[in-house]
């Protein structure tokens, strides 16, 4: 599996060519899958380079190092990001597991960071973000890992190139369209004007036509139509019937929307949690970042863990805070999503079937 994995992520989705520095980020539990993802890099003629990382590395810096330290942004990082062409990262952290640190202390190393980021997204180097299966994720999500790993498997092995073709049918809808509403059982009856955004296809693989148009970042799973709605349109209530904050569940998770800003939530359990990390939070943290639309045809049911159910067919999911990244105006240290499936979506009052 992993070497398939790979195989997709370094020939197909990146497109690694000769010479092509690629730095590869992952936790050290995945530092064999690292491996595989290096060698393979070598196998396209680039150069990688292993950014490994751990808990208790983040966990000992902010509780030992002092802060006029932990603020800096690494200038040997820094350095490096001027040399990188092209990032692999890897997701496979328990999504219990939280940082015992101040906040305080976080927030300086995340802000130490961000500013990596930040230029990284400057300079658009296109950059992947890959899923990989542990037993910590499956075990969280209530599902038995050898049916998690299928699960991955079945939505990473599909046919891109027809992923793109049908997600470009759907796109031109959403780019001539100009009022669009989202509904469904649970109580979500949202409404917003896309009027003149154009809509992106994350479709597994990032070429030129992508990168300049502005469209570098990727995930994998993949299988969306995304798209930055026009600040101050939207309004109404979304419902999301499940969603995992900081290792806690959240059940009917509910947003009220008036004119763009998130002016009251509440939850039937959990909600605490959720206040604690709006409060935690700066910037455009009650905006909208962006919206979207799952496409992938190999995510046949939900499985609570969102970065495969926002692909699922007919799911609908919402982020909160920044969005310059994506060529948005929002700043804000927040930049958080949340799902909701069997949605009813109306573009210009016209029904829209995703299948």
């Amino acid at each position: 599996m992993d070497k398939e994995i790979a195989e997709k992520v370094v020939h197909q989705t990146l497109n690694v060519s000769g010479n092509e520095v690629v730095e590869i980020r992952g936790d050290k539990n995945v530092i064999d899958f690292m491996e595989i993802l290096a060698v393979e890099v070598e196998v396209a003629g680039g150069f990688p380079f292993i950014n490994v990382f751990s808990d208790g590395y983040i966990e000992n810096k902010c509780k030992y190092v002092p802060d006029k330290y932990l603020r800096r942004t690494p200038y040997v990082l820094k350095e490096l990001t001027e040399r990188k062409d092209k990032i692999i990262n890897i997701i496979s952290r328990d999504p219990q597991k939280t940082f015992k640190v101040p906040s305080g202390k976080l927030k300086l190393f995340r802000a130490a960071y961000r500013a990596l980021e930040e230029e990284e997204d400057r300079k658009q180097i296109p950059n992947v973000q890959v899923v990989y299966p542990t037993k910590e994720r499956s075990a969280f999500y209530g599902i038995e890992f050898g049916r998690y790993k299928k699960i991955l498997l079945d939505a990473l092995n599909i046919d891109y190139w027809n992923l793109r073709a049908k997600g470009e049918k759907i796109l031109k809808l959403f780019n001539n369209g100009d009022n669009l509403q989202v509904k469904t059982t649970s109580g979500t009856d949202i409404t917003m004007s896309i009027q003149g955004r154009e809509a992106k296809l994350l479709d597994g693989i990032i070429d030129e036509e992508d990168i300049n148009s502005g469209n570098y970042l990727e995930s994998l799973p993949s299988g969306c139509i995304y798209i930055l709605p026009v600040e101050g349109s939207a309004n109404g209530i979304i419902v999301f019937e499940r969603a995992y904050l900081r290792g806690q569940l959240l059940e009917d998770l509910t947003f009220e929307f008036r004119k763009g800003k998130l002016i009251r939530y509440s939850a039937e359990q959990n909600g605490d949690v959720f206040q604690r990390i709006m409060n935690g939070a700066t910037g455009d943290k009650d905006k909208i970042s962006h919206i979207g639309f799952g496409l992938n045809p190999g995510i046949t049911q939900p499985t609570g863990d969102l970065v495969l159910d926002e692909h699922v067919i007919g799911a609908f999911f919402l982020a909160l805070g920044e969005n310059r990244y994506l060529g948005g105006k929002n700043s804000s240290s927040l930049n958080i999503d949340f799902v909701t499936l069997n949605t009813e979506i109306y573009l210009d009052d016209k029904l829209i079937i995703v299948q």
